[in-house]
């Protein structure tokens, strides 16, 4: 069914248990940079500050989930509508993403929704890479899905560059080297990463452009645990029970 079918279901069920109506009202817009990161210094080449992606914030009863994507928008409408989109469409699917995390919220169920910015990305990359250290070998490889900065530099520093990997899908990244670590094609390079990888942590966002489940086939078909990072999948992962690590959140 995916991750994203499984969570609409889920949490549609949990509203139902906890007497949330389908008609309770949703609001959703697209954040301005300075709202959504502030200044993480020293980091200047975030997806957010390229411009390449827009965290997108959906607000249910002063509740806020929120999801990075490439198809922002400002909406307002019900719950029931929002979890009844063709999540096939990459804007719905962000919507349907960033209410499934509002709704955790609601419900008690995950407290990781709202991103962190300022000083608080490179504080994540800190303790991400801490928990890289504390859950690996000296010989072992750590992989990553999706260039994160902060945690790609810390993981280099702390590990040393030699046992990291790193995939992106963007190309203006693919074949760069940062952090001394060279960035990797995400889809030409992955099950080389697979097969090398102790660990491997895959950012939230793959929820939103629909890899998410193919990552996740691919490292347990290794039996490799996969990690997600992020806000983005902190409510699907609370729901459905997966790894996932999210620091600085809140």
């Amino acid at each position: 069914m995916g991750i994203l079918y499984s969570s609409i279901e889920l949490i549609s069920h949990k509203l139902k248990e906890a007497e949330v109506p389908m008609e309770t009202s949703v609001t959703s817009r697209a954040l301005g940079l300075e709202e959504s990161l502030g200044e993480p210094s020293p980091y200047k080449d975030f997806a957010l500050q390229r411009g390449v992606e827009k965290l997108m914030d959906v607000e249910i009863e002063g509740h806020h989930g929120q999801s990075f994507t490439s198809s922002p928008c400002n909406w307002v409408g019900t719950v029931g509508e929002i979890l009844s989109m063709d999540i096939e469409d990459d804007r719905a699917r962000a919507l349907s993403i960033g209410a499934i995390n509002s709704l955790a919220s609601l419900l008690g169920l995950s407290s990781k929704t709202v991103h962190c910015k300022d000083r608080e990305p490179e504080l994540c990359g800190k303790e991400i890479a801490r928990w890289a250290e504390e859950n690996t070998s000296s010989e072992d490889i750590v992989g990553v899905v999706g260039y994160q900065p902060a945690i790609l530099s810390n993981l280099a520093r702390t590990l040393g560059p030699e046992r990291v990997r790193v995939l992106d899908l963007n190309p203006a990244n693919i074949g760069q080297v940062r952090y001394d670590v060279t960035v990797w094609d995400g889809d030409r390079d992955l099950e080389t990463m697979a097969n090398q990888a102790s660990i491997c942590l895959a950012t939230g966002s793959s929820l939103s452009n629909g890899t998410a489940d193919s990552l996740l086939e691919t490292f347990r078909s290794r039996g490799k645990e996969l990690t997600f990072f992020g806000t983005t999948i902190s409510g699907p992962a609370a729901l459905l029970g997966l790894k996932h690590i999210c620091p600085r959140s809140c």
